[in-house]
């Protein structure tokens, strides 16, 4: 399983992360633990595989939430720009202003160097 969160294995390579083969990850584990069908819900970059699960696999989903940031059709991607110039207007801050972060190149070793993480007790 390479979904990347948690302690699982986080591959280096972009393509390990396509939707194709993150909904199959997904499938696998649905495969795994006897389930055969689940009420999907997905929230902000999680919608991105959601809306790959639901294309490829929709026999296994009896429904989908999308939360923050809706359904995404293959091939088209979301223009957060005019988005984040909205939300700094009416709101006072880029609504998607981190997506821009998580792009650079940096932005792994800034976490890194920045986030605190407290032990477990």
């Amino acid at each position: 399983m390479k979904l990347g969160y948690g302690e699982t294995d986080k591959p280096a390579s972009a393509s390990d992360y396509r939707g194709k083969k993150m909904a199959a990850e997904l499938n696998e584990l649905l495969q795994h633990v006897k389930l055969d069908t689940v009420h999907g819900v997905s929230h902000d970059w999680g919608s991105f595989m959601m809306s790959r699960f639901a294309n490829y696999y929709p026999q296994r989903l009896l429904s989908c939430s999308f939360l923050a940031v809706p359904y995404m059709a293959p091939g088209r991607s979301m223009n957060i720009d005019p988005v984040n110039v909205l939300t700094k207007q009416k709101l006072g801050y880029e609504m998607f202003g981190y997506w821009k972060f998580f792009e650079r190149e940096d932005a792994s070793q800034i976490l890194k160097n920045h986030v605190f993480l407290s032990p477990v007790d």
